[in-house]
């Protein structure tokens, strides 16, 4: 029997709702950075990160999907058989490997030959040269991928326990699921999960540390006027006499060398910027929006404080996942999957509970992974992107590279392919069984009776009685038969942890950076920048 379609209707309509907001989004974000929309990068940075927000919204349908399968009471629908499930499975499962498919062609084809062709603005020659190199990278980088590929397909996988052993039993939830995969989905998969370990460093990196500045720079608000205007002035002055110093090279009448008439242009473009702003804060206050800022003043610290208390949660969420974990999972040679739920999961709980008004849970996990997206640009904005130790862009709003965008857009990405891996972290049972119930006997010594009772689904409860939603499956094969990708992920999590409590209380102590210190940062390293790129 198929699927009914009022189910398959609500399973799928938020999908393109959610897809085209985030279109928008992502658009509103190029323009904002970048001040205007170029064609070739533009429309590559967008689709990565639309891309990866498809396949991160995925899950919910995969949720609704398996959810809707039983009622409340525990017992199979009228129109499910094997069929049925077989089919349903099949979909969602081509999904992921489709947004799996671009994810690896945009990575690893697309972008690294935009970002080591793009932009040329000088010679036909030089434009020549540039789009050769990017071929060489592009090539490079399909080495690269090649190389995972058949990594994840000749890698040695664990093999399932003795039937007859204790760990067989214990273990029945994955043994029932098949494990014997194709060789060409162990090597997707395998590699898809080495792009979320890069993401779970990035979230570590970008993600901890955007989700505490962003709030508390909003509580805080920008410096006082006069402390800004002092620091203005201040590096004015400063200004003022390294071009004074400059200049007196002159008097003797010699012309100045070329690396001091390239100095005394930067200057001169930087004490320019800062008067400009002085000019700016001065007249500042007499301005409407001075005005209507003392009014929005009071919003901006309630939406800093109502961020901040959704940090914390999601925080102190990740941190009962885990103790959970530690002690009531099938230990690390699993990857610490969790049999079941000792400790009260609120996020878990409330997201179970908002599915009875589908499509609660829907927005309220959007909302969840949006925030981990937006704190990733925080934090990228905050502390520039880097590579290693070397810091490559800074995302400066109306004024970022085209370069820049491509990078920030691979790290959203990578982002959020993590962010479905946190999703189990965070909300274990809703991601993996939803709200299936699973009825058990329960025989009671007064009553001739059997009486049914309902039960959450769980990895202690029968193949049989309960579905696990496809993104689920892959990962629970990948961490039994991969272990040490589960263990990654898992202690990492307690990583991001500690990067989030080390950041909240910097940013707690720290002041606000003033607008010449900004200023002078971005100097300084549009300084660094054009060094290193005479050097190259």
């Amino acid at each position: 029997m198929a699927i009914p379609w009022n189910v398959s209707f609500a399973a799928w309509l938020p999908f393109p709702i959610v897809s085209i907001l985030g279109i928008l989004v992502v658009l509103g974000y190029f323009v904002y950075y970048k001040g205007k929309f170029l064609c070739l990068s533009g429309i590559v940075s967008i689709s990565v990160v639309v891309i990866s927000i498809c396949f991160i919204i995925l899950l919910p349908v995969d949720v609704y999907l398996v959810s809707s399968t039983k009622d409340e009471h525990g017992a199979y629908m009228y129109w499910v058989d094997t069929e049925t499930i077989i089919s349903v499975e099949s979909i969602v499962l081509f999904g992921y490997y489709g947004v799996y498919g671009l994810i690896l062609l945009l990575t690893f084809g697309i972008v690294p030959f935009v970002y080591f062709t793009y932009p040329s603005h000088t010679s036909e020659e030089e434009n020549n040269l540039n789009w050769m190199r990017g071929l060489k990278f592009v090539l490079g980088s399909l080495c690269i991928l090649c190389v995972l590929l058949v990594t994840g397909a000749v890698i040695p996988m664990g093999d399932l326990p003795n039937k007859n052993s204790t760990l067989y039993k214990q273990l029945a939830f994955v043994t029932d699921l098949d494990c014997t995969q194709t060789v060409a989905e162990n090597a997707l998969i395998f590699t898809i999960n080495l792009l979320g370990l890069i993401g779970m460093v990035c979230a570590i990196i970008y993600t901890a540390y955007g989700m505490v500045i962003l709030p508390v720079n909003l509580i805080k608000g920008p410096p006082k006027e006069e402390e800004q205007q002092g620091d203005l002035n201040h590096s004015i002055e400063e200004i003022k006499e390294k071009i004074q110093e400059i200049m007196d090279k002159t008097s003797s009448g010699q012309p100045l060398a070329e690396d001091d008439r390239k100095t005394l242009m930067q200057y001169s473009a930087h004490l320019s910027r800062l008067q400009s702003e002085s000019d700016a804060i001065r007249h500042q206050s007499y301005t409407c929006c001075a005005q209507i800022s003392c009014f929005t003043r009071p919003l901006k610290i309630a939406v800093g404080c109502l961020l901040l208390l959704f940090a914390w949660f999601i925080i102190v969420t990740l941190i009962i996942s885990n103790i959970n974990r530690l002690i009531s999972s099938h230990g690390m040679y699993t990857g610490y999957l969790l049999k079941t739920q000792t400790i009260f999961n609120p996020l878990d709980s409330l997201l179970i509970l908002a599915h009875i008004a589908f499509p609660c849970d829907y927005i309220i996990l959007v909302l969840v992974i949006g925030y981990f997206a937006v704190s990733s640009v925080s934090g990228m904005q905050h502390m520039g992107i880097w590579c290693l130790w070397i810091q490559l862009h800074r995302l400066r709003a109306g004024r970022t590279s085209a370069k820049a965008l491509l990078f920030s857009s691979y790290v959203l990405a990578v982002v959020t392919m993590y962010a479905g891996v946190l999703a189990y972290s965070i909300a274990p049972q809703y991601v993996t069984y939803g709200t299936q119930m699973y009825q058990v006997p329960d025989d009671h010594p007064w009553s001739s009776m059997d009486v049914i009772s309902p039960l959450p689904c769980s990895a202690d409860a029968p193949a049989d009685k309960c579905i696990m939603t496809r993104l689920m499956t892959l990962q629970t094969k990948l961490f039994y038969r991969m272990w040490f990708i589960g263990v990654a992920y898992f202690w990492c999590g307690w990583f991001f942890i500690l990067v989030f409590v080390i950041a909240f209380i910097v940013a707690v102590v720290r002041s606000r950076k003033t607008i010449a210190v900004m200023l002078d940062t971005d100097a300084r390293e549009d300084s660094e920048s054009a060094e290193r790129l005479i050097s190259t």
